[in-house]
Formats: structure tokens, C-alpha cells, sequence
């Protein structure tokens, strides 16, 4: 078994199922096969949202970067098309999910914890790409009361599924080791919390696949000088509220920021450093 402490960069790679509370402890001999498909594009150097639409992958930068959604073939990480988007800002664009032909963007990275301008940018879209802006939700979780800017803070989030139309984020907590799980109300604008979960390190993207019933949510952090990454899984129960499930380690040495699932196997974008990441990862849990 190949430990969290040494950089892995060999395409395959076999470790155990587990499952943790504060720690991460042995469930099980089930093994996970993860594949390292390439570099993505010099476009998209900063991924930090993906989905799987029509074959191919959609994926987006986060701060600082373009309006621009990129085409990517998951079979080698190349760019096949760029879509500039009109009538939007990336101000910390942060995650992606699809709902049939509805895409949304998630405009709400908050490292600071001071941000009052987060919001969730709906478009319409179709097989040939064309992606138009249908509307803007303004975003706010509705237990922030403090918004000075401050290094440490439960508010920021990386991370948003749709679940039976009600549209789920989970917080990416800077102060504490949980993640807090907020419902979104339309009407208010406003993101409610519902529960709480621990989870090793901080939650970087959320995937969720109906036929498992299941949420998948990577986390991912620097610990003395090594990124660690982790899948943390939740069972959706009734009224889009969740119970625990186990925790994965994943030998990815490098800053996994975007997840998604094409009907059998999971896609993990990770971000670029100065001398290492910015890379496709293929994900197949083996039964």
C-alpha cells in the first residue's frame, strides 16, 4: 500500500477502501484504480469546476481568469473547444453542475470571508455549445454575520450539487474541520444550513451521481509541505439531507480542485503549480 507521505506520480495506482471519523482507518480490501490521463490545456491552468456533457468534459478556471468554459476530451486532457461567456464576471468562479440542459456556475469563492457580491450564474445550453446566460442568484449563507476579512472562517465554499431541483453547497471550512451542508432558497437569496460533517481536510468540489444515491466530495489540503486529497463520501437520504459515509485517500500529489462522474468512471481536475500539477486524473472504484 502506497502511503499519503511520498509524491506518486505512477499512472496507476491501487489502495485500500476507507472510512474515517477524526482519523482515516481500514474498512476494507476493495481497491480503487486511479490513472493519470495528462496535462490540460495552457488555457486552463486553474481548474477548479467540472462536468461531463455530451462526451466531453466541461471545465472552467477560477479567480482571475477568463469568462471561458473549456471543451476538454477526457481520454487525453486536450482542449477541444473554448466558449467565452458573455454577460458574466469571474470573480472566484469555483464549481459547475449540470441539470439536463441547464448549466450553473458557482461565483462564490470566498477566501477572505468578506465577500458580499457571491452568486450562482444559470445558463441554457445544447449540444452544440451554445451557452447563454439565463439568470443571476445572489448567494449569501445565512449564518455569516461577520464579513471582515480575516485568514481564518467557516464561509467560504468550493462546491454545489442539485439534488431533486434543490441546489446543495458544502462550505469549505479555514477555521475548523467540518464542512457545513447549506440548502439554497431562491425566494431569499440566501444558502441555509442544514448539517454538519467532519471531513480530513477541506471540501475542494462535490459530485453528485443519482444512481449511486450517493454525494462525493473531495477534499484536499497542504499538510508540511504535501498535498493531500481525499473523496469523502455522503448517502443522500430523504429531503436532500445526508448520512456519513467513508473516507478515500487518493494518492494525487497535487491540488485537486474539480470532480465530476461520466456514468462509470470519476474525473479529477487538479490545478497548476509552479513545478507540478495542472492535470486530468481518471478514478474507477473496482468492485
Amino acid at each position: 500500500m502506497y502511503t499519503l507521505r511520498k509524491r506518486i506520480y505512477l499512472p496507476y495506482l491501487l489502495i485500500l477502501f476507507v472510512s474515517c471519523n477524526a482519523s482515516v482507518k481500514d474498512l476494507s480490501q476493495q481497491n480503487i484504480h486511479l490513472k493519470k490521463i495528462g496535462p490540460f490545456p495552457a488555457q486552463l491552468q486553474e481548474c477548479s469546476g467540472m462536468v461531463f456533457f455530451n462526451d466531453n468534459l466541461l471545465a472552467l478556471n477560477d479567480s482571475g481568469n477568463t469568462t471561458s468554459v473549456f471543451q476538454i476530451d477526457p481520454s487525453n486532457a486536450d482542449l477541444l473547444k473554448e466558449i467565452k461567456l458573455k454577460g458574466v464576471v469571474n470573480t472566484d468562479w469555483e464549481a459547475m453542475s449540470l441539470i439536463n440542459d441547464t448549466l450553473l456556475i458557482g461565483n462564490f469563492g470566498n477566501n477572505k470571508g468578506h465577500r458580499k457580491d457571491r452568486n450562482i450564474y444559470q445558463f441554457l445550453t445544447n449540444t452544440n455549445l451554445d451557452i447563454r446566460l439565463n439568470q443571476s442568484y445572489p448567494f449569501i449563507f445565512d449564518d455569516q454575520k461577520d464579513f471582515r476579512k480575516r485568514k481564518k472562517h467557516n464561509f467560504d465554499c468550493e462546491s454545489m450539487v442539485s439534488i431533486d431541483g434543490q441546489w446543495i453547497f458544502f462550505s469549505k471550512n479555514r477555521q475548523d474541520t467540518f464542512t457545513h451542508v447549506y440548502h439554497y432558497n431562491k425566494q431569499k437569496g440566501r444558502a441555509i444550513k442544514m448539517q454538519s460533517f467532519s471531513v480530513p481536510v477541506r471540501v475542494t468540489d462535490a459530485c453528485y451521481v443519482e444512481d449511486h444515491k450517493k454525494v462525493y466530495l473531495l477534499c484536499n489540503v497542504v499538510k508540511h509541505g504535501k498535498e493531500l486529497v481525499y473523496i469523502k463520501i455522503l448517502k443522500v437520504k430523504k429531503n436532500q439531507t445526508f448520512e456519513e459515509g467513508p473516507t478515500i485517500p487518493l494518492a494525487i500529489p497535487e491540488q485537486a480542485e474539480a470532480i465530476c462522474y461520466d456514468g462509470s468512471s470519476f474525473y479529477i481536475g487538479t490545478e497548476k503549480e509552479t513545478t507540478y500539477g495542472g492535470n486530468l486524473y481518471k478514478l474507477n472504484f473496482k468492485k
